[in-house]
């Protein structure tokens, strides 16, 4: 726990990093957490929960019309249960094993489990479609063009049910006209910190 309290603290240095550690804990265990399950104070748990689901570490598991995070509804209340992406899953277990914040380790975790056969040439793909990420959006043009640089035109469609899968992009069709896919917000601002050692 001290690890990814330590992480939390340099990624999220203005939010309440213990609770945040303790809801994300809860989930990476389990997949999944439920509103009666967190044991806190009730302003304190709402608060988190819609941090958690504003930086997509956790998703409401109801959906409106579709699986986009953006027709997820966020409920504050008892009964409701959210889920925790694959890669947030990565991070968290990462964290908490080396005190570091690591999208890019996380995303490499993700595709050795699935057993991506290019999966070197897709992680660098995942850190070229975040450098161009513009307020969290990328668009299908971006993933064209970036895939193309990297000879994975091919294979575009399976890369992009794999991110979509891992909890990495999902889709925006909120303007038809302006189709486009929200990267996860979690996977931002890579750091550079000397790895700790696992605390028991």
């Amino acid at each position: 726990m001290e690890n990814l309290i330590s992480a939390l603290k340099r990624r999220y240095r203005d939010e309440n990093v213990k609770n945040i550690a303790k809801i994300l804990l809860l989930a990476s265990r389990k997949g999944e957490v439920s509103f009666d399950e967190l044991e806190m104070d009730e302003d304190e748990k709402v608060d988190t929960l819609l941090f958690l689901f504003s930086e997509r570490l956790l998703i409401p598991k109801e959906s409106s019309r579709t699986l986009a995070w953006e027709d997820r509804i966020i409920r504050l209340r008892p009964g409701e249960v959210y889920t925790v992406p694959n890669v947030v899953r990565n991070l968290v277990d990462i964290a908490v094993d080396t005190g570091c914040w690591n999208p890019d380790a996380a995303v490499a975790r993700y595709l050795d489990e699935i057993g991506e056969d290019q999966a070197e040439k897709v992680l660098e793909f995942f850190k070229r479609i975040r450098n161009r990420a513009s307020t969290l959006k990328v668009t299908k043009n971006d993933l064209t063009e970036e895939a193309e640089k990297l000879g994975l035109s091919q294979i575009l469609s399976r890369i992009i049910a794999e991110f979509k899968g891992a909890g990495i992009l999902s889709p925006s069709l909120l303007d038809p006209k302006r189709f486009h896919y929200e990267l996860n917000p979690s996977l931002l601002e890579v750091e550079r910190c000397e790895t700790k050692q696992t605390l028991s």
